[in-house]
């Protein structure tokens, strides 16, 4: 399998924790519902079908690439600059989606998903792909260029299946170079064949049709057509087509049902003439040639059996990681919260006690002022008995 040639990739913008944005469980799917249908017709539907399911094949044994289809992606609008826009009413960020025909994102779990939350998962889409349509291919190559392009999306692709809506090639790609994008080449030679970075694959037009070709192997990503007549491989029919060869020989079934005189019920184990037992067992080779198609057969399907029930135990990991991961997520949360009311409490206890000494202190401020206050009624006092002494004293 091609490692795709990009690893890195553009971070979101910066994320308050004040501003308590949704997460991916808090955006229920039956809320989601897109203003308009997967595909107009079969001539979008065929290329967006073989995409999602050859993608998905190709990347199904790995854990850390999602792949998905008409699923929304959630997003945080930004400016030229990057820059997060805010709801000057509201001081929060303006929340928006939108969804792709066909999405590819490296570096999340593999799981099951109501949609796709990137200010959650941490990054945006490395590759979309558009099948534009009658009511779609406007918007398609103006303002959600533009909405991708400051995303932060690797690579943007659009596909005119009927030929009708762009110039040519129907086929086109733009890479993100900085902050904008760029239009992908073709490679050189004959032919409209593209090099995706993002996905390490080959997008071409072949015979009027879209095709993902794995240049590490030469062949074709299988959609669902290919992936029918495989399995349909492994079951063949009760009555094969013949080979030349085998067509110019003898039908030996046919041959002795015709030499059964009418009216007679032949015997379990009817008596052989010489010549007769000179000729070969016509019924033994076409009945080992079918033991032998079943046996074959069979290991076949015992194979497929094992890498389907192996890619459903990766499924079943990548979804109990990606479960634990969201759990964590959500305890985060909740301990910061946690601590938080710790904080607080342990303030108010602070301010309590605060109060408290500064109660004591005006208390035993006012003690002092009455003692002051007894005390100088003393020495008054005292002064005027001193007085009442003297005079007296001069009296005698």
């Amino acid at each position: 399998m091609a490692e795709p040639a990009i690893h890195d990739f553009r971070r979101l913008p910066r994320i308050d924790p004040a501003w308590r944005l949704p997460t991916e469980a808090e955006l229920p799917c039956e809320e989601c519902e897109d203003d308009e249908p997967l595909a107009e017709s079969d001539y979008q539907l065929e290329p967006l079908g073989y995409a999602f399911y050859g993608l998905r094949g190709h990347y199904a044994e790995r854990a850390d690439v999602a792949v998905h289809a008409d699923m929304f992606v959630h997003r945080l609008r930004v400016d030229e600059h990057g820059e997060v826009r805010l709801n000057q009413a509201a001081g929060k960020p303006i929340a928006d989606r939108l969804a792709p025909d066909v999405f590819v994102v490296f570096g999340v779990p593999s799981r099951r998903r109501d949609s796709y939350v990137a200010c959650d998962e941490g990054k945006p889409p490395d590759f979309v792909l558009e099948v534009l349509s009658e009511s779609t291919w406007r918007r398609d190559m103006g303002a959600r260029k533009t909405i991708y392009e400051r995303m932060g999306v690797q690579e943007y692709w659009i596909l005119d299946p009927l030929d009708a809506y762009v110039d040519q090639p129907p086929l086109k790609g733009f890479r993100l170079i900085g902050n904008r994008y760029e239009p992908i080449a073709p490679m050189p030679g004959s032919g409209i064949v593209y090099a995706s970075e993002a996905l390490g694959l080959e997008l071409r037009l072949s015979d009027g049709g879209f095709r993902i070709r794995d240049p590490a192997t030469g062949e074709d990503l299988r959609g669902p057509t290919e992936l029918a007549e495989a399995l349909a491989g492994l079951h063949p029919s009760k009555n094969p087509p013949r080979s030349y060869g085998q067509r110019l020989q003898p039908d030996c079934e046919a041959e002795p049902r015709s030499r059964k005189p009418a009216g007679l019920r032949p015997s379990k184990n009817p008596p052989r003439s010489y010549g007769q037992r000179m000729q070969p067992d016509c019924e033994a080779e076409p009945r080992s040639r079918k033991l032998d198609a079943e046996t074959t057969a069979r290991g076949r399907e015992e194979v497929l059996r094992r890498e389907i029930e192996a890619a459903n135990r990766r499924e079943r990991t990548a979804h109990n990681d990606g479960e634990m991961a969201r759990r964590l997520a959500e305890a985060k949360p909740i301990e910061a919260q946690a601590a938080l009311l710790r904080t607080e409490t342990a303030l108010r206890q602070a301010e309590s006690a605060l109060d408290e000494a500064q109660a004591r202190r005006l208390d035993a401020e006012a003690r002092h002022r009455d003692a002051e206050t007894a005390a100088q009624q003393d020495a008054e006092r005292i002064a005027q008995l001193e007085a009442q002494l003297q005079r007296q004293t001069g009296d005698r």
